[in-house]
């Protein structure tokens, strides 16, 4: 399975591409691209099914619980995939196929449907800028401190990084003294310390402060968008050169 990603005339939407299989075992990448998209704040795609041969009823239900944090609609969407779609009993995701259009038509109609609705609710969104970043899985540790009384540790994983930030999920919080591990339910404007991972395993540890700035809930997971503070020349210039290293444009 690959996934590419590429612009439309369109500022506000872009185009996934998915090929080959998306069976059972694609699940956890196809989960972490989507997480890369909410991220980088993509937020408007059309996804391009035209190379996919079959799609697993786990993938299908990844892609209809996004449904809350994206906007998104399917086209080239060939007969079996459309049966096997309708045979997942996700009617939510079903309905978002767009049947028998080109590119071309299928822009014009998803501006309409979704766009055009939106900005009458909420005014134009502008796209951002971002930084170059990539998709990973790497454990990190923290410390945090909720009030003056107390000091707590926690770890997470991060999904994307980049020399500025990164998106973290599975994110757990212990308290010193009990020992007793809780999952937060928000972290947007918090500072956490000391927060500590390794690019590879036998590279030096980064150690930097972090402050939280977005998060989302998805299916109950906490995600959450990081900056980085005080990021040592020595940790920027690792995470430049491992983001560089290991950049591929859209593909997983």
């Amino acid at each position: 399975m690959k996934i590419f990603a590429r612009h439309t005339h369109i500022p506000e939407v872009d185009i996934i591409e998915f090929r080959g299989f998306l069976t059972e075992d694609t699940v956890g990448e196809v989960k972490k691209y989507l997480y890369s998209c909410l991220e980088k704040g993509i937020h408007n795609m059309l996804m391009d099914f035209k190379h996919v041969r079959e799609i697993d009823r786990k993938v299908i239900k990844v892609l209809g619980d996004f449904g809350n944090d994206v906007r998104f609609r399917f086209f080239n969407v060939e007969e079996n995939i459309r049966w096997q779609i309708r045979r997942s009993g996700r009617y939510d995701v079903f309905k978002k196929v767009y049947e028998g259009l080109d590119e071309a038509k299928v822009l014009s109609l998803f501006e309409k449907d979704v766009l055009k609705k939106r900005q009458i609710k909420k005014g134009r969104v502008e796209r951002r800028s971002f930084p170059r970043s990539i998709n990973i899985s790497i454990p990190a540790e923290f410390n945090y401190i909720p009030n003056k009384d107390r000091m707590v540790t926690g770890s997470f994983t991060i999904l994307n990084i980049s020399e500025s930030g990164a998106f973290v999920g599975d994110i757990k919080l212990t308290y010193r003294l009990t020992g007793r591990v809780f999952y937060p339910q928000q972290i947007s404007g918090q500072k956490l310390y000391n927060v500590r991972f390794s690019l590879y395993e036998n590279m030096p540890v980064i150690e930097v402060g972090v402050r939280c700035v977005r998060d989302t809930i998805i299916r109950g997971e906490l995600l959450a968008g990081i900056l980085f503070r005080d990021l040592s020349e020595e940790g920027r210039n690792l995470i430049m050169g491992f983001v560089s290293s290991n950049y591929d444009l859209g593909k997983i």
